[in-house]
């Protein structure tokens, strides 16, 4: 069995949850969907390949992924309430 790139160790067994990585990038995208519905879709693919990335490389688990999102959309859907 060939050995594996050296840029790939693996997945990383100490992965935080939730994933900052997908909270910082919808909640970027959704604040651009907020200014102008074309910056979000640009947003929104620029969050999809950022939230491929992390599982391919093994940076985070799904649920990680889906943690992050919650941990930032409840609070943006709590402020529209509120405000």
């Amino acid at each position: 069995m060939p050995a594996a790139p050296s840029w790939f160790s693996g997945p990383d067994y100490f992965a935080a949850f939730p994933s900052l990585h997908s909270a910082y990038t919808i909640t970027c995208c959704y604040f651009l969907s907020r200014v102008d519905f074309r910056l979000g879709m640009v947003g929104a693919r620029l969050a999809g390949a950022t939230l491929f990335s992390t599982l391919y490389l093994g940076q985070h688990y799904a649920i990680d992924l889906m943690g992050g999102a919650a941990y930032s959309l409840v609070p943006c859907w709590i402020a529209e309430r509120m405000g």
